[in-house]
């Protein structure tokens, strides 16, 4: 963010001039504390993006596979242009000292009724780093499932596990991992992609909890973006505007 300070030029007797230098200082302090705060919400998101190491969970994760690969591979969640064939997951070489680095190394498709046309969004990894969760930010258009489940237990060899159609939420956002293996995730939207949104709980088994909080705000509430702090019984969320309102009819189709 840039602060721009327009220099106040009235006066000769140095009142505008010591209020500009007032103005300036004011400036440069607001602009550190909102870089400490941009850094805070950095740190705090980064890692929760539509692109993740599949070796970004804390220092539990497991480490298995071909010599240990959670270190040097890429996971992406992705879906077909066309929206003809299923969503998927693609394992990228992520060792920067292999001859194949940055090429794709297999595709897991998704698999049933749900697969196609998801607009696959935000993952979040497990807290051992043994499952990630991935949503389809439109799922509700086609009636699909809009959360699933791949065991990346081996980082390069992933497998679907499941889907799951949370009751009472749509319009999947963000994923972060809570340290009994499960998931918080937010829906910025109803069932029909009005208000109000939830946080959704899954457990370790990535079966469904509950939809948060139990009786939501009927205004106002679509939780956007997510960020736990259990050490503090705290949890980070923001409010988005109404998903329905964003919904065109080329989305639709």
């Amino acid at each position: 963010m840039i602060f721009r300070n327009k220099r106040i030029g009235l006066g000769t007797d140095g009142l505008f001039e010591r209020a500009n230098d007032f103005s300036r200082k004011r400036s440069r302090v607001l602009a550190q504390l909102i870089g400490v705060s941009l850094a805070a919400l950095l740190l705090g998101f980064s890692a929760r993006k539509a692109i993740t190491r599949a070796d970004s969970a804390p220092a539990t994760r497991v480490e298995t596979g071909h010599g240990g690969h959670g270190q040097d591979t890429l996971i992406v969640w992705a879906g077909d242009k066309a929206h003809t064939h299923p969503d998927f997951i693609t394992v990228v070489d992520f060792n920067e000292f292999s001859p194949h680095y940055g090429k794709v190394l297999s595709t897991v498709p998704l698999t049933g009724p749900s697969a196609i046309g998801n607009e696959p969004h935000h993952v979040g990894l497990s807290a051992d780093g043994s499952t990630l969760a991935v949503g389809g930010l439109l799922s509700v258009l086609r009636g699909n499932d809009q959360v699933f489940f791949f065991d990346v237990k081996h980082p390069r060899n992933p497998q679907f596990i499941r889907s799951d159609n949370p009751p009472g939420a749509s319009i999947a956002d963000e994923f972060d991992s809570l340290s009994n293996g499960g998931f918080l995730a937010t829906f910025m939207g109803s069932p029909d992609g009005a208000n109000p949104g939830r946080l959704v709980e899954y457990d370790a088994n990535q079966h469904f909890v509950q939809a948060w909080p139990l009786n939501p705000p009927l205004d106002g509430f679509d939780p956007h973006g997510l960020s736990i702090d259990e050490a503090h019984n705290l949890i980070l969320t923001s409010d988005f505007i109404c998903p329905l309102h964003t919904l065109i009819p080329e989305a639709m189709k």
